[in-house]
């Protein structure tokens, strides 16, 4: 299987050399508008559990309202192995999905030899076609920078923060960047200083990003010490930008003569994986939908020169539809009742928990442990409403989880994307099982990933693909991969 792989890779790098051959007026690559939507840590069964919550939420107990990408006409099976593991993460993955060939774990834009690889993004912009690279989380963050950064472990921010800067991309947006002064916060010059000296404009908030008509530009949240944009649940200030602003805002500002090339990366759906947030990881599906959407409309007036690719770098979490709590009963709409994503709702407890340890008597105990299960209440539903009444076996995880909080185990089991053992985590944990949600790990899985095409090329893209066949069936159909005669 191995061996007949590579011969396939091989043959199409073969078509590729022999087109270069060509004058551009016998070049047949005709995507002029690229779009690669990454939704980091998204299987197959993300996508359909956020289409049945969305189903049940409109009364409907057994079925699926599809999102826009599930009617495109190509549906494809991708595998995500990295080149040392069947399970990728998404320096690997990104890499592969970028540039066609597999690396090491943790590389960003190197093979596993330490050699160079060259992107999309970048082959791009060397031919005068604007370049736009978005997310959700910091936009130097493992799956942008795969696109334009080169270094062998993604962990090392700054640098890619240095590289951002030297790209010469047209665009990047996200939340912000991680660590933009360094590892000890101090220690570097501001990430942000340097790309602005390299002729970036950065702008924040949602009706300054609708307003700027400046490139190169960098797009950021509101909030310079959050390095993500909120989650979508959470999010309730208007100025606040999201990944379809972020698509709207780059098909406005990129839109040229050559076309445009833009990846755009909903990265929180990885996030509520590795939480086993069942109902952030369906908000944040949908806002990967909305950025689509965008693109659609787009398309709808460009339907011979657009592609859309919607795909995954890895599965996060080992999501099912069903547990063995509930046996063959779900009820995916009992998750409508949680307010707060798991993150916000640690913060919301936090205070609340550490106060016990202030308390001198078992009346100060037992009136924190009423404030928590009532801010639980609040944000989960869990004990208020009554398909949601709490078991004792349910009370007693809670308590234990609260024990866990203050006393001799308070180096609770922690991921990191957060503690796994906290009363939020619990909570959520417990919201989750009712409803018929089942996971099976806080991290990811070797499962392959789902596949969505439609445009130029998209028969291209049906069957059963690797990661590395994405970037080479889009040079395939690029128009930029216009070559001129030899003299």
């Amino acid at each position: 299987m191995r061996t007949m792989r590579k011969i396939r890779f091989q043959f199409i790098r073969a078509l590729l050399l022999l087109s270069t051959t060509a004058c551009a007026g016998e070049d047949s690559a005709k995507a002029k508008y690229v779009f690669l939507f990454v939704g980091d840590g998204m299987g197959s069964a993300q996508v359909a559990l956020a289409e049945a919550y969305k189903a049940s939420l409109e009364g409907d107990s057994v079925g699926f309202v599809p999102t826009s990408f599930s009617r495109f006409p190509v549906r494809a099976d991708v595998t995500t192995h990295c080149a040392v593991r069947r399970t990728t993460e998404s320096a690997a993955a990104g890499t592969a999905i970028a540039s066609g060939s597999k690396a090491g774990e943790a590389a960003i834009g190197v093979d596993v030899s330490g050699k160079t690889l060259r992107t999309l993004a970048e082959e791009a912009r060397d031919a005068g076609v604007p370049v736009g690279i978005l997310t959700t989380v910091p936009v130097n963050h493992a799956t942008p920078a795969a696109f334009y950064a080169h270094v062998p472990n993604r962990n090392d921010y700054w640098e890619i923060g240095r590289q951002l800067a030297d790209s010469r991309m047209s665009l990047f947006a996200g939340g912000d960047f991680q660590e933009p002064k360094g590892k000890k916060g101090q220690d570097k010059e501001d990430s942000r200083v340097l790309a602005a000296r390299k002729g970036y404009k950065i702008v924040r908030g949602r009706d300054s990003i609708a307003a700027n008509t400046t490139l190169p530009a960098i797009l950021l949240g509101l909030d310079p010490d959050d390095a993500a944009l909120p989650w979508e649940m959470d999010s309730s200030d208007a100025r606040t930008p999201v990944l379809a602003d972020y698509v709207a805002a780059a098909i406005r500002l990129l839109d040229s003569p050559k076309g445009f090339f833009v990846m755009a990366e909903a990265g929180k759906i990885d996030w509520a994986g590795h939480a086993n947030d069942a109902r952030a990881n369906i908000d944040e599906v949908w806002g990967l939908d909305s950025a689509v959407k965008v693109a659609l409309e787009f398309a709808a007036k460009h339907p011979k020169q657009t592609l859309i690719v919607v795909t995954a770098d890895h599965e996060t979490g080992g999501l099912s539809l069903g547990s063995g709590a509930t046996g063959y009963k779900t009820d995916f709409g009992l998750l409508r009742h949680q307010k707060s994503s798991r993150d916000r709702l640690e913060d919301l407890l936090a205070p609340i928990a550490a106060s016990v340890e202030t308390a001198k008597t078992a009346g100060d105990t037992a009136k924190v442990v009423s404030q928590v299960f009532a801010r639980i209440a609040t944000e989960t539903g869990l004990g208020r409403v009554p398909e949601l009444a709490l078991a004792a076996t349910d009370s007693v995880e809670i308590l234990e989880s609260l024990r866990a909080r203050w006393g001799t185990a308070r180096a609770a089991a922690k991921s990191g994307y957060g503690a796994t053992g906290s009363p939020a985590a619990t909570a959520i944990r417990i919201l989750n099982r009712k409803a018929g949600v089942g996971w099976t790990t806080g991290a990811h899985t070797a499962i392959p990933v789902p596949l969505y095409a439609m445009g130029v090329g998209q028969e291209k893209f049906a069957g059963r693909l690797d990661n590395t066949d994405i970037p080479w069936l889009v040079r395939e159909l690029a128009a930029w991969r216009k070559m001129r005669c030899s003299p």
